[in-house]
């Protein structure tokens, strides 16, 4: 049964102009402060509230809530998601940061294990470095714990299945390069055992050593290259739909992951090197997209309203009318 002259918030998606309110059978139009429009007014019966939503529908526009005046939307409510937006695009940006920071460092620190002939050796003898350079990578697993944590809520507003295998492949992407830092220390174990070992059978340490060495190989491509690919490519397309950052950042994530993933097609099948020139130019792109977007989140955040494109032809179309 119809009821009769309710009064209705409806909130859609961007912000419309108030000459929009004839359109909307008078509705009177306000802004929330994240960037929403409020449509505010009486509406005579259930047949009008149709009318009104099928308006929305057509014209292009997002419906978030429809709301009876006694429980009318919570505009602090928005602020405050506002706020905690702006906070998470902050910690975001440092997530990037310190992951390439500490990445880097890490694969640097770990020479003497990985790149010294005598490795049996010269692991014992730099013990320090090489528990620094596994910290460094404890870090990398902490970015990403914490962007898969921070950025799902952020996605989750355009695609709650994206943003559940974007979390999903974060977190394996951290038990991937966990499993190599427990590798490289178990290295520096055997490497301690065999420097005070008196004759040693060297053979046998440097079968168990290869060993180690081939564990942090496979998860330094199945991690940083693999998983990485696979989640930078979901929330670039998310970014890209949505233009919540510029589309030249969001449009360099979706080459840069394909590329890193690529890269780590190639390497699985030994027709490029991990540390080689090809591997190398294969893996800036996602770099720069990372460090851009560490840059552009930290200065400016998300952008609160991303339907300006569908709001300016909806005008176009009222204005036909």
């Amino acid at each position: 049964m119809a009821n009769s002259s309710l009064r209705y918030q409806i909130q859609i998606k961007g912000q419309l102009d108030p000459s929009w309110a004839e359109w909307f059978d008078d509705l009177a139009i306000s802004h929330t402060p994240q960037g929403d429009t409020l449509l505010t007014g009486s509406i005579v019966d259930q047949a009008a509230l149709y009318r009104v939503l099928r308006k929305i529908r057509d014209s292009g526009l997002s419906l978030i809530a429809v709301v009876p005046l006694e429980q009318p939307i919570n505009i602090s409510q928005g602020a405050s998601t506002m706020a905690n937006q702006r906070r998470h695009a902050i910690l975001i940006g440092i997530f990037f940061i310190l992951a390439a920071v500490s990445s880097i460092l890490g694969l640097l620190w770990y020479a003497p294990l990985l790149t010294e002939s005598d490795y049996l050796r010269a692991g014992a003898a730099n013990a320090n470095q090489i528990v620094v350079a596994a910290l460094m990578e404890l870090v990398l697993v902490t970015t990403a714990v914490g962007t898969a944590v921070t950025m799902f809520p952020i996605l989750r507003q355009y695609s709650e299945r994206i943003a559940l295998a974007h979390l999903c492949f974060r977190f394996l992407e951290a038990v991937v390069i966990t499993i190599g830092i427990v590798g490289m220390l178990a290295l520096l174990s055997i490497s301690r055992e065999f420097s005070s070992t008196t004759a040693a059978d060297e053979q046998s340490y440097r079968v168990v050593g290869s060993a180690l060495i081939a564990i942090h190989d496979w998860t330094f491509m199945l991690g940083p290259n693999f998983m990485l690919g696979l989640n930078t490519i979901m929330y670039s397309y998310i970014f890209f739909q949505t233009r919540q950052i510029p589309r030249p950042i969001a449009t360099l994530g979706l080459v840069g992951s394909s590329l890193i993933f690529l890269a780590s097609l190639l390497e699985m099948f030994g027709i490029i090197e991990q540390l080689s020139t090809w591997g190398a130019l294969l893996a800036i792109p996602v770099a720069l997209t990372e460090m851009s977007l560490a840059i552009w989140l930290i200065a400016k955040g998300f952008k609160t309203s991303s339907h300006t494109a569908k709001t300016s032809s909806s005008q176009q179309l009222v204005n036909s009318i």
